[in-house]
């Protein structure tokens, strides 16, 4: 709902596939991480940056450098921005040039929402360039492995932008549709090969202690359950 403080934390549940994924240990330091990256777009580096970097080697980092790098891949890529590329606001909630005051209060609404969207993906960022960095430690971190983390970090958010978005997404179709993105996006990595099979097992684990077994165990594998009970109580 807008202007509605538990969308914060709601939102935020996603960090739990990150954890089911990667790992509390990881999940725990890219969140860490994401936090001393979340007030740097309001300041032009300097200084700032510097602190953040020295602060994150207690959050996974190697070197300060590799934070920088991280975190200015990051801006580049436009990965922390949260707006009408978000899966389920495709069409109603696009970004526009011109908006009429209306039109600011109700994206203003979205605060808390865009707030716990953003913890996700900062968090998967992180995450994602630790695991990267790890596996190539001396490695230079070029276009083609911005990418990668990129990629990982977007499959670490269940690919809920507007680019992963099906047919039934769009248009008219995502009216009635709009709360199933995020079960189908769940089910088609649990039924992929994306994830091993103990990352699955860990996902219906974390899932069904945040909601329950009933629904957690079912919604995660029918991935139909929850958006019902969601389009029902609408």
């Amino acid at each position: 709902g807008f202007w509605n403080p538990k969308q914060l934390f709601l939102q935020a549940n996603g960090v739990a596939f990150t954890a089911a994924v990667e790992g509390w240990d990881n999940a725990l330091r890219g969140m860490g991480a994401a936090y001393l990256m979340r007030p740097l777009h309001m300041s032009n580096g300097g200084s700032h940056l510097n602190h953040a970097a020295k602060l994150a080697l207690s959050h996974g980092y190697k070197s300060e450098e590799h934070f920088k790098e991280s975190y200015l891949a990051l801006q580049r890529s436009g990965f922390q921005n949260v707006g009408g590329e978000y899966g389920m606001m495709d069409d109603f909630l696009s970004d526009r040039i011109v908006r009429s005051g209306a039109q600011k209060v109700s994206e203003a609404g979205l605060m808390f929402f865009r707030q716990g969207e953003r913890i996700n993906r900062l968090t998967a960022w992180n995450v994602a360039y630790q695991s990267w960095r790890t596996r190539n430690p001396i490695a230079v971190f070029n276009d083609a492995a911005a990418k990668e983390v990129l990629n990982r970090a977007d499959g670490l958010t269940l690919n809920m932008t507007r680019a992963s978005n099906a047919q039934w997404n769009q248009g008219f179709a995502s009216i009635p549709t709009q709360f199933w993105s995020y079960q189908s996006r769940l089910m088609d990595q649990m039924l992929g090969t994306r994830l091993t099979r103990t990352q699955k097992a860990r996902v219906l684990g974390y899932h069904a202690a945040l909601y329950g077994v009933p629904t957690g165990i079912v919604g995660t594998v029918a991935g139909l359950a929850l958006p019902a009970n969601e389009l029902g109580r609408k």
